[in-house]
């Protein structure tokens, strides 16, 4: 088994030692390193790769608390569904100005949009929808915010930023009425319910009312 490397950024010696002591009596998790500023953090992240960092929010040079934030909609599912028929985000990215960008799905028919997004309501079956968000680097404001899906059940799996500001978002749907642009690679899908295809979109920086080059399965490209 793989073990997951642990960074301890902890200006306090003695809890320092406490967290050093338990994440190595843990199996699966070692630890690589520990800090006790941020600079010091930042410092040993860049010397090596880190699965998981352990921080204290109240540092000498700094919070690690930048913001925490909501995001979702009013969903309430039956008791039998409760714990899994949730907004979820499921991937996430920053770009250089510390905006970030997060791809999900949501249960939600109230789910927060921005005005012009491509889809601004979870009208499927299932109410279940993609969602890709763009927050402002305080996280206190929704740059864009759309739903993405068909008649079926679809989610946002993973996303990344260029350096332009463009997000690529790729997922699964279960829609045979995914929406796709004209010149795709697959204009149809090739699945099934259950999430059998494969999508792959990309938006421009002014947010979901542009969409880019999709299809149903493979990788994506504007």
């Amino acid at each position: 088994m793989t073990e997951l490397s642990v960074l301890i950024v902890e200006d306090e010696p003695l809890v320092a030692d406490a967290h050093r002591d338990y994440v190595g009596r843990v199996e699966g998790f070692v630890v690589a390193g520990m800090a006790g500023t941020v600079q010091a953090a930042v410092r040993a992240l860049a010397r090596q790769p880190i699965d998981l960092v352990l921080l204290d929010l109240n540092l000498p040079d700094g919070s690690g608390l930048h913001y925490l934030t909501y995001l979702g909609g009013n969903y309430n599912p039956p008791p039998a569904f409760q714990g899994w028929m949730m907004d979820r985000g499921n991937a996430i990215a920053v770009d250089s100005s510390g905006n970030a960008y997060v791809a999900g799905h949501t249960f939600s028919n109230d789910f927060p949009t921005t005005p012009g997004a491509f889809d601004r309501s979870c009208d499927d079956l299932w109410f279940v929808d993609a969602y890709v968000v763009k927050l402002s680097p305080s996280g206190s404001v929704l740059a864009y915010a759309g739903l993405l899906g068909g008649s079926d059940v679809d989610g946002g799996a993973d996303i990344a930023v260029d350096l332009t500001g463009n997000a690529y978002v790729t997922g699964s749907t279960g829609s045979s009425d995914f929406p796709t642009t004209p010149g795709a690679v697959d204009t149809s899908s090739s699945g099934g319910h259950g999430g059998a295809g494969h999508s792959s979109r990309s938006w421009r920086p002014a947010g979901p009312p542009a969409l880019g080059h999709g299809h149903d399965a493979g990788s994506a490209g504007p």
